[in-house]
Protein backbone atom coordinates (compact mmCIF):
# COMPACT_ATOMS: atom_id res chain seq x y z
CA UNK A 1 0.00 0.00 0.00
CA UNK A 2 1.13 3.46 -0.38
CA UNK A 3 1.12 5.49 2.42
CA UNK A 4 1.82 8.96 0.64
CA UNK A 5 -1.63 8.53 -0.45
CA UNK A 6 -2.63 9.09 3.26
CA UNK A 7 -1.17 12.12 2.89
CA UNK A 8 -2.64 16.17 3.31
CA UNK A 9 -1.59 19.43 4.43
CA UNK A 10 -2.51 20.71 7.79
CA UNK A 11 -2.03 24.02 9.36
CA UNK A 12 -0.20 23.77 12.87
CA UNK A 13 -2.69 26.12 13.97
CA UNK A 14 -5.53 23.82 13.23
CA UNK A 15 -3.94 20.69 15.23
CA UNK A 16 -5.49 20.85 19.08
CA UNK A 17 -2.93 20.84 21.49
CA UNK A 18 -5.04 20.03 24.10
CA UNK A 19 -8.62 17.47 24.39
CA UNK A 20 -11.65 19.33 24.37
CA UNK A 21 -12.54 20.01 28.07
CA UNK A 22 -16.13 18.71 27.25
CA UNK A 23 -15.59 15.50 25.02
CA UNK A 24 -18.61 16.35 23.43
CA UNK A 25 -17.47 19.92 22.31
CA UNK A 26 -14.57 17.71 19.86
CA UNK A 27 -14.77 18.69 16.48
CA UNK A 28 -15.79 16.15 13.95
CA UNK A 29 -15.73 16.64 10.05
CA UNK A 30 -18.55 15.39 7.90
CA UNK A 31 -18.01 14.86 4.40
CA UNK A 32 -20.90 14.07 2.01
CA UNK A 33 -19.54 11.97 -0.28
CA UNK A 34 -22.35 12.68 -3.33
CA UNK A 35 -21.16 16.08 -3.32
CA UNK A 36 -18.02 16.26 -1.53
CA UNK A 37 -19.33 19.26 1.05
CA UNK A 38 -17.84 19.52 3.89
CA UNK A 39 -19.14 20.82 7.28
CA UNK A 40 -17.23 21.38 10.47
CA UNK A 41 -19.64 20.63 13.67
CA UNK A 42 -18.93 18.82 17.25
CA UNK A 43 -19.35 15.51 18.07
CA UNK A 44 -22.13 15.39 20.41
CA UNK A 45 -24.03 15.77 16.81
CA UNK A 46 -23.06 12.86 15.24
CA UNK A 47 -26.25 10.89 15.73
CA UNK A 48 -27.28 13.20 13.48
CA UNK A 49 -24.88 11.98 10.59
CA UNK A 50 -24.84 7.94 11.06
CA UNK A 51 -27.18 5.76 8.78
CA UNK A 52 -30.52 4.02 10.84
CA UNK A 53 -29.32 0.93 12.75
CA UNK A 54 -25.70 2.14 12.98
CA UNK A 55 -23.49 0.42 15.47
CA UNK A 56 -20.40 2.42 17.38
CA UNK A 57 -17.85 0.34 19.18
CA UNK A 58 -15.90 2.13 22.03
CA UNK A 59 -11.74 1.80 22.37
CA UNK A 60 -11.00 1.73 26.30
CA UNK A 61 -7.49 1.09 26.15
CA UNK A 62 -5.49 2.80 27.46
CA UNK A 63 -1.84 4.27 26.11
CA UNK A 64 1.12 2.76 27.90
CA UNK A 65 3.41 5.28 29.31
CA UNK A 66 6.13 4.28 27.15
CA UNK A 67 8.61 6.84 27.34
CA UNK A 68 11.58 5.54 29.62
CA UNK A 69 14.44 8.55 29.98
CA UNK A 70 17.48 6.54 31.40
CA UNK A 71 21.02 6.91 31.90
CA UNK A 72 24.53 5.84 30.33
CA UNK A 73 27.38 4.52 32.65
CA UNK A 74 29.19 8.13 31.44
CA UNK A 75 25.84 10.10 32.46
CA UNK A 76 24.82 10.42 28.94
CA UNK A 77 20.99 10.36 28.65
CA UNK A 78 19.00 7.55 26.86
CA UNK A 79 15.08 7.44 25.66
CA UNK A 80 13.80 4.38 25.31
CA UNK A 81 10.19 4.47 23.32
CA UNK A 82 8.89 0.81 24.64
CA UNK A 83 6.94 -0.53 20.67
CA UNK A 84 6.57 -4.29 21.84
CA UNK A 85 7.45 -7.10 23.96
CA UNK A 86 10.29 -9.71 23.00
CA UNK A 87 10.00 -13.53 23.05
CA UNK A 88 10.42 -13.06 26.72
CA UNK A 89 8.88 -11.03 29.28
CA UNK A 90 12.09 -8.96 30.15
CA UNK A 91 12.79 -8.28 26.46
CA UNK A 92 11.55 -5.41 24.61
CA UNK A 93 11.50 -3.97 21.10
CA UNK A 94 12.64 -0.69 21.73
CA UNK A 95 13.34 2.95 19.59
CA UNK A 96 16.60 4.48 21.51
CA UNK A 97 17.75 7.73 21.34
CA UNK A 98 20.83 8.16 20.43
CA UNK A 99 20.11 4.79 18.56
CA UNK A 100 22.47 4.65 16.38
CA UNK A 101 25.57 5.64 19.15
CA UNK A 102 24.38 2.62 21.24
CA UNK A 103 25.62 -0.88 19.99
CA UNK A 104 24.39 -3.79 21.71
CA UNK A 105 26.06 -4.72 24.52
CA UNK A 106 25.74 -1.09 25.61
CA UNK A 107 23.77 -0.39 28.85
CA UNK A 108 21.65 2.47 30.58
CA UNK A 109 19.35 2.17 32.92
CA UNK A 110 17.82 4.17 36.05
CA UNK A 111 19.34 3.88 39.34
CA UNK A 112 16.77 2.14 42.12
CA UNK A 113 14.23 1.43 39.28
CA UNK A 114 15.95 -0.68 36.26
CA UNK A 115 19.29 -1.97 34.16
CA UNK A 116 19.10 -2.79 30.44
CA UNK A 117 21.09 -4.13 27.97
CA UNK A 118 20.55 -3.28 24.01
CA UNK A 119 20.88 -7.21 22.67
CA UNK A 120 20.30 -6.37 19.05
CA UNK A 121 19.60 -3.92 16.08
CA UNK A 122 17.25 -4.59 13.19
CA UNK A 123 17.31 -2.91 9.99
CA UNK A 124 14.46 -0.75 10.97
CA UNK A 125 16.64 0.84 13.53
CA UNK A 126 14.69 -1.04 16.39
CA UNK A 127 16.92 -2.75 19.26
CA UNK A 128 16.13 -5.42 21.12
CA UNK A 129 16.56 -4.17 24.78
CA UNK A 130 16.40 -6.63 28.04
CA UNK A 131 15.37 -5.34 31.41
CA UNK A 132 16.17 -5.75 34.75
CA UNK A 133 13.70 -4.56 36.97
CA UNK A 134 14.90 -3.45 40.61
CA UNK A 135 11.73 -3.63 42.06
CA UNK A 136 10.70 -7.00 40.72
CA UNK A 137 7.94 -5.99 38.09
CA UNK A 138 7.26 -6.36 34.58
CA UNK A 139 8.58 -3.92 32.04
CA UNK A 140 4.89 -2.68 32.24
CA UNK A 141 4.52 -1.78 35.53
CA UNK A 142 8.37 -0.36 35.40
CA UNK A 143 6.94 1.92 32.36
CA UNK A 144 3.20 2.71 34.37
CA UNK A 145 5.60 3.85 37.19
CA UNK A 146 8.21 6.21 35.72
CA UNK A 147 7.35 6.37 32.01
CA UNK A 148 6.03 9.13 30.79
CA UNK A 149 3.30 8.92 27.87
CA UNK A 150 4.38 8.90 24.33
CA UNK A 151 2.46 11.68 22.83
CA UNK A 152 3.36 11.83 19.07
CA UNK A 153 5.40 15.05 17.69
CA UNK A 154 2.81 17.34 15.86
CA UNK A 155 1.68 17.48 20.03
CA UNK A 156 3.98 20.25 20.77
CA UNK A 157 3.46 21.22 24.16
CA UNK A 158 6.61 21.40 26.98
CA UNK A 159 6.06 19.38 30.00
CA UNK A 160 2.74 18.00 28.81
CA UNK A 161 3.48 13.95 29.68
CA UNK A 162 2.87 14.05 33.00
CA UNK A 163 -0.13 15.87 33.75
CA UNK A 164 -2.98 14.31 35.26
CA UNK A 165 -5.06 15.51 32.57
CA UNK A 166 -2.97 14.07 29.90
CA UNK A 167 -2.88 10.37 32.06
CA UNK A 168 -6.22 10.28 31.72
CA UNK A 169 -7.10 10.63 28.76
CA UNK A 170 -4.94 8.78 27.00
Amino acid sequence: MDTSLFDYELPKGQIAQAPAQNRDDSKLLVVDRKSGKLEHRVFREIGDWLPARSRLFRNVAAVLRARIIGKLQTGGKVECLLLHPGETPENWWCLLKPGKKLPPGRTFGLEGHFIAEILEKNGDGQCLVRFQCEKGQSVAGLAEEIGELPLPPYIARKNCTNTPEDKERY
